[in-house]
């Protein structure tokens, strides 16, 4: 074999050699560019009882932007977290039963719109019958008018959404030393008449009104005042639609527009209101929508 023959082939060899090479190269960066601008959906519960929350996180490392997202035939509130954004979703105790779709839309970064959905299962739960009497001095003020009379007052304060989120970390339970009296979802029956459920969760304790109460997380309080119906009220804004509502204090120690930390004594334990003995009402609202509050102080959002 000559020489020029040799050269040649070894040429060639070399040629597709780099073809090869920058072929190889070219698709790994195709592929690393794939997986950088992955989207991608989770849900903390494929399968969700009413009255619980669902959080949904749309990840992504790619600058997207229109997003937007449904469910239930209501839109998503979704704020931007650190990889991409977040939704906390009440599930109504009024929703039925069934396969539901939850979508998310966008626009990625070429301008393309994006859509994803996913098949949320709602399942009815268990919720307890709790039949009690409340003294007929107090029934009066469960009259419809009473009620809606203060509901007034507190859902201004419930649709005001702050889109900075104000907690850290877990929620904590309002009291110390507590037991749970009537929970949330129970089926109530007073005096002998129905009147739906429960819609949070009812705290009593040993030490009655010397009972402290704390704040479940830090935030704004919102509200502060004496109601008809629910007695001695707090509600404190924990940012991005989530509140917490605590009735019946016998004493009231913060004021609306006060800052508070995660632990912070508010009030003292009452029975004033529509209360048929010493307890604290704890309430835990999303986004307007009464949802389990054990839920958030378990962490298990």
């Amino acid at each position: 074999m000559n020489k020029v023959t040799l050269c040649s082939r070894v040429v060639k060899c070399d040629i597709i050699y780099a073809v090869k090479r920058i072929a190889t190269l070219l698709f790994l960066v195709i592929l690393a560019s794939a997986v950088a601008a992955e989207v991608d959906l989770n849900v903390s519960y494929p399968a969700i009882s009413r009255g619980r929350t669902l959080t949904v996180k749309l990840i992504t490392d790619e600058k997207i932007s229109e997003v937007k997202g449904e469910f239930l035939s209501k839109p998503l509130y979704l704020y931007d977290v650190n990889d991409g954004y977040r939704a906390y979703i009440p599930i109504p105790l009024t929703a039925s039963p069934g396969y539901y779709p939850l979508s998310i839309s966008y626009q990625d970064a070429d301008g393309n719109d994006q859509e994803i959905t996913k098949q949320i299962k709602i399942k009815p739960g268990v919720f307890r019958l709790a039949s009690f009497s409340v003294p007929v001095t107090k029934t009066k003020l469960m009259k419809r008018p009473k009620v809606m009379d203060d509901w007034v007052h507190i859902e201004k304060v419930l649709v005001k959404e702050n889109p900075h989120q104000l907690w850290e970390g877990t929620f904590i339970y309002p009291l110390k030393n507590y037991y749970i009296t009537l929970p949330f979802g129970a089926r109530e029956t007073v005096n002998g008449q129905k009147r739906g459920q429960h819609r949070g969760v009812d705290f009593g304790s040993e030490l009655k009104e010397k009972t402290d109460i704390f704040a479940v997380n830090s935030g704004e309080v919102v509200l502060a005042r004496w109601l008809d119906v629910f007695g001695g009220t707090v509600v404190i804004d924990h940012g991005q639609g989530v509140h917490s509502l605590y009735y019946h204090l016998s004493k009231v120690f913060v004021e609306p527009e006060q800052i508070v930390e995660k632990g912070a004594i508010i009030g003292k334990m009452g029975t004033t209101g529509a209360s048929n003995g010493i307890h604290l009402h704890l309430g835990l609202s999303v986004h307007n929508v009464r949802v389990e509050p054990l839920q958030w102080l378990k962490g298990q959002i």
